[in-house]
């Protein structure tokens, strides 16, 4: 009867703790892979500070349209200091620009951009300061919540 038991109960139990290991063992292992894959686009994309802070300014020229022989201030720095990676897509990054020409303030609010190749940046989505203040649900439809709430602090 003993010998009836075990096979009843304590062999079913070993062979589903073996088998939830096993399941654990892949999810951790896919896990790792994915981590992996999204930390080679990170290195394969993300360039220098130095010259990730030059594209960066460039493409902010250049995606609100502000002519070079003007002089217009920008001030931008980075929401949060790491890049989201998802899927095959280039990393993006956020950040809070402030623009201004004679001191005056022209542009206020939050971007969501790419890096490509270490070559280049391309901005991807703006929301203005008063947006991000008085439309939550439009802001989160952009940012992350951590970066929403960050964004939502420059604004005062």
């Amino acid at each position: 009867m003993v010998v009836t038991l075990n096979r009843i109960f304590i062999y079913p139990c070993i062979l589903i703790s073996v088998l939830s290991f096993s399941v654990q063992s892949q999810l951790l292992l896919e896990t790792s892979n994915v981590q992996e894959i999204q930390k080679s686009h990170i290195d394969a994309n993300v360039p220098t500070a130095e010259k990730h802070e030059r594209y960066i300014e460039a493409e902010i020229r250049r995606y609100f349209k502000l002519p070079q022989a003007e002089k217009f201030e920008i001030h931008s720095e980075l929401l949060r200091n790491w890049p989201t990676q998802s899927g095959m897509s280039y990393p993006k990054f956020y950040r809070w620009v402030r623009i201004t020409k004679n001191k005056q303030p022209l542009i206020s609010g939050a971007i969501r951009y790419a890096v490509m190749e270490k070559k280049e940046a391309e901005i991807l989505d703006f929301v203005d300061a008063h947006t991000i203040l008085n439309d939550p649900s439009k802001s989160l439809k952009v940012f992350p919540a951590e970066v929403y709430k960050e964004a939502l602090t420059k604004t005062k």
